[in-house]
């Protein structure tokens, strides 16, 4: 699936294999960013690699692209010690414009708390998430700093600014996103069963 990403995002790549000599250095690594080689002296990207020893994590890949806008491909190949090979590649997308998409909470209807989860195709200075009844009266206003390009989510506690928990029914939320001078919103719905 695509990916929103800053322009110069962090991408990390972790490396599981259930034998501990399997990965030995960065030798067995290799990073394709649209289709070229990356070499890990790269100063532009700046790949570093680390050994891991938790569980079944042996190294992981850390890389700081700089992406035009538009759709990129990053790949890894790894080749471990025995000679078994693995591909991961996944696409990114760098947009022009802050957008706020696939914007739902999880679960609804809910009894206890939900997650609000949105997608942002660019950084955003900060995220607002205002709660209403129907009738329009604001209830609740949940902010989130900082939000990155991607997916986000902000969880909340089905309970009012003053800290009392919300009757069953119908409530509608805005989210709001800035970044600069520019502003995206987009208003749903949400209902509380218990």
């Amino acid at each position: 699936s695509l990916a929103y990403v800053a322009s110069e995002p962090e991408i990390r790549c972790t490396i599981f294999d259930a034998n501990p000599l399997a990965i030995r250095d960065s030798s067995q690594v290799s990073i394709f960013v649209d289709g070229s080689l990356i070499a890990f002296a790269d100063p532009n990207i700046r790949p570093q690699f680390r050994l891991l020893t938790a569980g079944d994590k042996r190294a992981e890949v850390v890389l700081y692209p700089h992406l035009s806008a538009g759709t990129h491909t990053v790949a890894f190949r790894i080749d471990d010690a025995f000679g078994q090979r693995v591909e991961q590649a996944v696409e990114v997308k760098v947009a022009t414009e802050l957008e706020l998409v696939e914007v739902l909470n999880y679960p609804n209807p809910f009894a206890d708390e939900t997650d609000f989860t949105f997608t942002l195709t660019q950084p955003a200075e900060d995220v607002q998430i205002k709660i209403f009844t129907v009738a329009g009266r604001l209830i609740r206003t949940l902010l989130a700093a900082h939000a990155a390009a991607g997916f986000n989510h902000i969880r909340w506690d089905g309970r009012d600014a003053d800290g009392d928990a919300l009757a069953n029914g119908v409530y509608l939320y805005k989210v709001i996103a800035r970044h600069g001078d520019r502003q995206v919103e987009k208003i749903s719905k949400l209902a509380i069963a218990r």
